[in-house]
């Protein structure tokens, strides 16, 4: 084999190396990708967000977060987002909590101290209340938060069990109050028809 043979079979074996490398790559990637999108099953949206340029892009849209991105002409920055977002549907008891809670110095300063936090709200869709919870997740490193993941998954039937059970407490400690006034009362009144004949006496 000859000099240009050699050189040609190296180069050679280099592409095959190269196409498997990728290839191996090219699986770990989609692994990720289906290990991500299985996680994030029960999330009707998902938007990347960099906080240091402003910029975020969705993953998934739902029905309301899809409209929001429909306005025409308009930067796509976090704080334009969640004004408009916030104020087209969130419940107004609790506009401002939302967008305090997604504010870029709030979220830098809750990240600071755990990976990740949430906050559980109200909406108004077609007349009807219902409960989202927003999820904020550092996806970046630690020393500077920048990267960060926002989903938002629907929490009717949890939040209506958590209100269904503070209900039932609720009555629970209301039926323990009039059981302990009822009590006082009968010893009360016991006390005094027993004082009553011994003072006669």
């Amino acid at each position: 084999m000859d000099e240009k043979q050699r050189g040609e079979q190296t180069l050679q074996n280099l592409i095959q190396a190269y196409d498997k490398e990728r290839a191996l790559i090219n699986q770990e990637y989609l692994r990720r990708l289906e290990v991500i999108e299985g996680l994030s099953i029960n999330y009707e949206s998902i938007l990347y967000v960099d906080l240091d340029s402003d910029t975020i892009l969705p993953y998934r849209l739902s029905v309301r977060t899809e409209q929001v991105f429909l306005v025409p002409n308009r930067s796509r920055g976090l704080r334009w987002y969640t004004q408009v977002y916030v104020f087209s549907w969130v419940h107004p008891d609790v506009c401002q909590l939302v967008a305090n809670a997604t504010d870029p110095d709030y979220i830098r300063a809750k990240l600071s101290e755990n990976k990740t936090y949430y906050i559980n709200y109200r909406i108004i869709s077609g007349g009807e209340t219902q409960y989202l919870q927003l999820r904020v997740v550092n996806v970046g490193n630690n020393a500077r938060i920048s990267q960060i993941v926002i989903g938002y998954r629907r929490v009717d039937d949890e939040i209506l069990h958590e209100m269904k059970q503070h209900k039932a407490l609720q009555e629970a400690l209301d039926q323990a109050k009039t059981a302990n006034n009822t009590k006082d009362t009968f010893l009360s009144n016991m006390s005094h028809d027993m004082r009553t004949p011994l003072n006669a006496i």
